[in-house]
This record gives C-alpha cells, sequence and structure tokens, in this order.
C-alpha cells in the first residue's frame, strides 16, 4: 500500500507509486513514441522496481529500463516506449495499455497504472493484373487482384485507361471495399 515516509512502521514500510506525464499519445506505425513515467518508493527501505508492459500493445511496447533501484523516498524516471509495425496488424484506432510496476520487496503491493495509444492509420493498396496481356479479337477478361497492407479499411473506385486510347474497360464490381 501506499504508506507515507514518516509514518512508524513494523516491519517496514513499502510501497511505490506510479505517474505519467501522459496518458494519452499518438503513433505513426513504422515510427516510434513514448511517455515518460515516474516511479516513487514510498516505502521505508531500499526497493528494486520492476517494470512491464500489459495489455493489447504488449508486442509492440517496452519499458525503459526494465528495472529501477530506488533508496526510500526517492524517484526514478522511465519510459514506456511504444513501436509498431508498419503492418496490417494491429488496425488503427485506440489501443488501451497499462504500466506494471512490480516491488521485489512487496510483490503484493504491484501498482498498475493505465493510458491509451492510438495507432494512425495508413493506407498501402496494392493492385494486379491476371493475366498481364491478352490477345482477343473482341473481348479479353482479366483478374484484378487488390490487397490492402495499410491497417484501415478502404473503399475503392476502379478504373483503368491504356495508351492508345483503344480499349473499352468494365469492371464487375465498380467499387470494392
Amino acid at each position: 500500500g501506499n504508506v507515507p515516509v514518516s509514518q512508524e512502521c513494523d516491519p517496514p514500510c513499502m510501497g511505490v507509486s506510479v505517474a505519467f506525464d501522459r496518458t494519452s499519445l499518438d503513433v505513426e506505425p513504422g515510427q516510434q513514441a513514448l511517455c515518460n513515467v515516474q516511479v516513487r518508493n514510498t516505502g521505508a527501505v531500499v526497493d528494486r522496481v520492476l517494470l512491464d508492459v500489459l495489455g493489447d500493445a504488449r508486442s509492440w511496447a517496452t519499458a525503459e529500463p526494465p528495472e529501477l533501484s530506488l533508496l526510500p523516498g526517492t524517484s526514478g524516471t522511465a519510459r514506456v516506449v511504444f513501436h509498431p509495425l508498419r503492418a496490417s496488424s494491429p488496425p488503427a484506432g485506440e489501443v488501451p495499455f497499462a504500466l506494471r510496476a512490480m516491488s521485489q520487496e512487496d510483490p503484493e503491493g504491484s501498482v498498475i497504472v493505465e493510458g491509451a495509444v492510438t495507432l494512425a492509420p495508413f493506407t498501402d493498396i496494392r493492385a494486379s493484373l491476371v493475366p498481364k496481356t491478352s490477345h482477343a479479337r473482341r473481348r479479353g477478361r482479366h483478374r484484378l487482384i487488390v490487397e490492402n497492407r495499410g491497417n484501415a479499411g478502404a473503399d475503392l473506385g476502379l478504373a483503368a485507361a491504356d495508351e492508345d486510347n483503344a480499349l473499352e474497360f468494365k469492371f464487375q464490381p465498380e467499387l470494392i471495399t
């Protein structure tokens, strides 16, 4: 628990408090963003505090450093660094996370502080034509394979042109999501 240092304790008081400089931040996939964390030893004994990230952001977030050694009544600073890949997962939007600060002197007295990181959307549309060329008198059929490698949905209108302006194109459907 959080007990003031000035209070008499037997056995010695223990405890940790944690505060973020901001509990909400934005990050671009493929980039990184961070928030600072103040960790305070509110106990009366030297403590080693282990830090780890919990929640859906756990695989792309790290606590640096992962542990702090603190004298009684002192604080240390760490940071949570978010570094999501530029990939289709996780999807764009708000991702809740938590930072757990575990006291080695008082494992029962772990503190968990929550925040949220918002992943910005990005678009990465790839298209390929199968077959690439065809020879026909009246009509040639092709399949257009469209892949969304971004982290957000996309509504696409399809259009085509040829250099000689000799062909007519029809798409079925004309719009895809």
